[in-house]
């Protein structure tokens, strides 16, 4: 449900004995990606754009070294302490605020907590919440901790929660649309140079409307076979760069293939792979 600061201040007077004015709020809305699906992970071209629909976190900071969470949407209560972050946990709805808090720690030792609300204002399923839940997450911890991160260093948190703590292996179209969005404007992405730009319409805002539709259908990206297509890629690029005789360094990732090698060799792939690979190339070309 839509949330205003002073109804989520209220629920949050419910949970916690804090003054209203010691209140701090985050808001951190969902995205949208229209071009570029499933291509971040490449390193692709991709685009999107945040919409008027956030997560709200209400925080006050402590001294304690505690993070206590309670949410408008899920129980029971979450509490850990930042200097000891418990194992990720698949049956608790706390994986993303201590996975927060454990990717911020190997950057720079964490110190103080929060007691702090959460509160969604749609349901959950394509329009990347655990990116803004964990954005939320992140710029709170940062807050009560005295430090100054920006925005693509944010990006680079949220990746690590996602890839470190939770174990999906996503790439960074979900937090560098929260954080690099600007409003009315689309953000395009390289995800391998990190050049970005934000494209204006030639419309006012008068002459057209993005329509969202919820299907009704909810999705765990951890379960749903993302980390297996992720997978599918890495052996895709491995066996185009082998069958041209290019090396790269690390990983190889579809980006890394060019196109006419994948034209040239891609009935030498298994279907998957195939599909895969071309999937990548298509929608690289139209992003």
């Amino acid at each position: 449900m839509p949330h205003t600061p002073e109804t989520l201040i209220g629920e949050y007077r419910r949970h916690f004995d804090h003054a209203a004015d010691q209140v701090r709020l985050v808001r951190s809305p969902y995205r949208i990606c229209p071009l570029g699906a499933h291509v971040d992970h490449q390193l692709g071209l991709v685009t999107g754009m945040t919409i008027d629909a956030p997560i709200w976190l209400a925080y006050v900071p402590n001294d304690d070294g505690c993070v206590r969470l309670h949410s408008l949407e899920f129980s029971p209560p979450v509490e850990f302490d930042v200097r000891d972050i418990p194992a990720k946990n698949n049956s608790n709805w706390g994986n993303y605020a201590r996975g927060a808090a454990w990717a911020l720690n190997l950057h720079t030792p964490l110190r103080r907590g929060f007691d702090g609300l959460v509160a969604g204002s749609l349901p959950i399923g394509g329009l990347s919440s655990s990116a803004a839940v964990g954005i939320a997450y992140l710029l709170a911890l940062e807050d009560v901790n005295g430090l100054t991160v920006s925005p693509l260093e944010n990006v680079e948190f949220d990746r690590a929660i996602e890839n470190g703590y939770v174990g999906l292996n996503n790439g960074i179209l979900d937090p560098s649309m929260i954080l690099l969005s600007q409003p009315q404007h689309l953000t395009a992405l390289d995800c391998q140079s990190m050049q970005f730009d934000h494209i204006g319409s030639p419309l006012s805002d008068d002459d057209f409307d993005l329509v969202i539709v919820y299907s009704g259908a909810g999705r765990a990206l951890v379960n749903s076979g993302y980390n297996q297509r992720v997978a599918e890629c890495a052996a895709a690029s491995a066996q185009l760069l082998l069958r041209a005789d290019l090396h790269v360094e690390g990983t190889p990732r579809l980006r890394h293939v060019p196109e006419e090698v994948f034209q040239q060799h891609q009935h030498e792939l298994a279907s998957p792979l195939r599909k895969r690979a071309a999937h990548f190339f298509s929608e690289n070309e139209r992003a």
